[in-house]
């Protein structure tokens, strides 16, 4: 019979197979080893995450009185959500009102939202009274400014009430500054959801607020004040409810145009709330 060497076999006295083997059991380890310290890693994360969501949801889970304390001491302090809606910018608002009862919505706009909103001012032919001194955005306003989304324009005359138009062709003009902060807000929906009953709360508020605080005698704004003041105590710290409405906002801008007004210190908490929230 005849037989074949093996072409595998290795020299005589080499041990270079047993070397090769070593190495590679040496680089197995040296990875399975990688791997174990790579498990030991992820339980830990999962460990850790696990324990965060457990928290976060017995903060939500918890009686009213304790979820304000785990999520915030004021939670209507939060930052409002300014996403712009998908409209034709700057939005222009024509606004006719006379400069003793002058409105307080755009410069309270101007004021928290920055250059987001610019007012420019006229004066109709027709009017010969005095003028106050307000800010006016005319000499430095560039409509090609993207950042610029509402544009006030006040034509100062002779008129019982200030009235407002956003397109003079197909809208009518619509009185009550009431309804000019109402059209803003539901043009520029920043403020949370409301349900049905705090929605028509709020809208009461701006009425009240509007007729009763802005340009009513000074008696009766503080007696106005005072008991807009008692529903915010009575009310988790808002006007209307735990969250921020745009009656409170109403309130706050009402509140910029008479400084002189008296708020309890216990009110200042709710007036920073707003603020910050812009």
């Amino acid at each position: 019979m005849y037989s074949m060497r093996s072409l595998y076999q290795s020299a005589a006295g080499s041990r270079g197979p047993d070397i090769m083997m070593a190495d590679l059991l040496s680089r197995q380890e040296t990875l399975i080893s990688n791997i174990e310290h790579q498990i030991l890693r992820v339980d830990k994360i999962l460990t850790e995450t696990e324990v965060s969501v457990r928290t976060s949801a017995k903060c939500g889970s918890a009686e009213p009185s304790n979820a304000v304390t785990c999520t915030s001491s004021t939670p209507s302090a939060a930052k409002l959500n300014l996403n712009w809606p998908d409209i034709k910018y700057p939005l222009d608002i024509v606004v006719h009102a006379d400069p003793t009862r002058l409105p307080v919505t755009p410069w309270a706009l101007r004021k928290l939202l920055s250059g987001s909103v610019m007012i420019r001012t006229h004066v109709h032919s027709s009017y010969k009274g005095e003028l106050c001194a307000v800010e006016d955005d005319y000499a430095n306003m560039d409509r090609t400014n993207g950042k610029i989304k509402i544009i006030f324009t006040l034509i100062f005359r002779n008129i019982k009430e200030m009235e407002f138009m956003v397109d003079p062709v197909n809208q009518m003009a619509v009185s009550g500054e009431a309804n000019l902060f109402r059209y803003i807000c539901r043009t520029f929906p920043i403020f949370p959801a409301l349900g049905v009953f705090e929605e028509t709360l709020s809208d009461h508020y701006i009425d009240v607020i509007c007729s009763n605080l802005i340009g009513a005698k000074v008696k009766d704004q503080q007696t106005t004040l005072n008991y807009l003041v008692d529903q915010i105590a009575q009310k988790d710290g808002m006007l209307v409810c735990n969250k921020l409405t745009p009656a409170d906002f109403c309130l706050h801008a009402a509140l910029q145009k008479s400084p002189f007004l008296s708020l309890p210190s216990s009110a200042q908490k709710w007036r920073r709330s707003v603020a910050a929230a812009f």
